[in-house]
């Protein structure tokens, strides 16, 4: 499927440093991605990176929701309050 060979392509671009073009490819396919745990917390970090904080919050807490295992949601936990940390919401 397209939305795969674009995700190949958009970590590449995360891989050397441009995380605003991997942003940008994956974005029009984020519902494809959400699909899969993995690729859709690769999502949140290349958001993250690429400067995309609102959208980042919206992922993480995404799969925080959908996250039953309990020590994953704790590490998700501990994503969220970074993110947090990074944009100086330390109340939350």
């Amino acid at each position: 499927p397209k939305w795969q060979q674009t995700y190949i392509e958009a970590v590449f671009y995360t891989n050397v440093g441009d995380p605003v073009s991997a942003f940008k490819l994956l974005t029009p396919f984020e519902k494809e991605i959400a699909q899969n745990e993995d690729y859709y917390l690769n999502y949140f970090y290349i958001s993250q990176r690429a400067g995309e904080q609102e959208k980042a919050e919206q992922v993480i807490n995404k799969i925080i929701k959908d996250t039953k295992n309990k020590a994953k949601l704790n590490e998700l936990r501990f994503q969220k309050a970074l993110l947090f940390y990074q944009t100086k919401r330390y109340s939350e």
